[in-house]
Parts: C-alpha cells; structure tokens; sequence
C-alpha cells in the first residue's frame, strides 16, 4: 500500500496536533497548566504550523492554508513567549472563533461550487462558534470546555480527508406547485 503526501493528509495531521491541544487542556489542571505546562500547547502549535505551510506548499502555495500557518506560527511564538498567555480564555475562545469562520467560509464556496457535502464543514464551523461562545460564560470547568471546543476544531482540520470517504449528500429541490 503506497501512502502519498499532500495537502490533505498534512491538514489532517494538523487536525491531529489540535486534538492533543485539546487533550491537554482537557486533562490537566489550570495551575500545573500555567506553572509547568505553558509551553506545551505551544509546542503542538508549533508542529501544526510546519504541517500546514507543508500543505500549503503541497497544494501550489494556498494562500488560505499558508495565513492559517502563519497565524499558528504567531500563536505559538505568544505561547512560548508569555507564560500565561496559553491558559488566557478570550485569546483561546478567539483562535476558535477564527477556525470556526474559516470552516463557515470554506461550506459557503463548497456550496457556490455546487460540491456535495457542504453542510458538514457549516455544522461543524457553526458548533465551534456556539461551543467558543459558551465557554466564555462556563466558570469552573473552564478548560473542558475549551478542549472540547478544540476536539471539534480538529474535526474541522480533518474534513478535507474524510470528504473522499462520506456519502455524497445531495439536497432535492421540491416543487411547490405540485
């Protein structure tokens, strides 16, 4: 069996990097988090980066793929820089919000193009948005709900490959006037 690289499977090992992001604020304590941990989560973003300015330039120098690198470049660089910043709610929420618009974007030209499939990336982008905006408001368990908001985003970063393998969804147009 012959594996080849590209764009997608770069995205869905990104997908990857995001998900232990989200196991590790699921899973370990605010305190260790800021005190221990801080880099860690920075760490994971630094590896999603590389991923992602490899896909972009698999995918013939994507400029949507090549902003979102540079952007978790950016991120990565504030988490190693300032110790607390990872554990900052507002900045996190805000990362997710992001990915949440660019997967709504991305449904809404899958849709002008008339490819299948489209409501799934607008689900899931619509979710994150709901679940970024709520954990604004949760209190105590602050951080899982912030890793269950990412376990979603990664789930937006691995739409690209899981695509080829879901059944076509079409939407039938009825007649009104039968």
């Amino acid at each position: 069996m012959k594996i080849e690289l590209n764009s997608k499977l770069l995205q869905a090992v990104n997908g990857l990097f995001l998900f232990a992001i989200a196991i590790v604020y699921m899973a370990c304590h605010p305190g260790i988090l800021i005190v221990k941990l801080s880099w860690l989560p920075g760490l994971f973003l630094l590896f999603g980066a590389l991923t992602l300015a490899g896909a972009s330039y698999l995918d013939k120098m994507d400029a949507k793929l090549a902003t979102k690198a540079a952007l978790y470049f950016l991120y990565a660089i504030l988490f190693f820089a300032v110790k607390g910043l990872s554990v900052d709610v507002f900045l996190i929420g805000l990362w997710a919000m992001i990915e949440a618009a660019i997967l709504i974007q991305n449904a809404l030209v899958m849709k002008k193009n008339d490819e299948k499939n489209w409501i799934l990336p607008l689900a899931v982008g619509a979710l994150i948005a709901l679940l970024a905006y709520i954990s604004y408001f949760v209190g105590m368990s602050i951080f899982v709900m912030i890793g269950v908001t990412f376990i979603f985003v990664a789930l937006g970063q691995m739409l690209p490959l899981v695509y080829d393998y879901l059944p076509k969804i079409e939407f039938v147009k009825q007649n009104p006037a039968k």
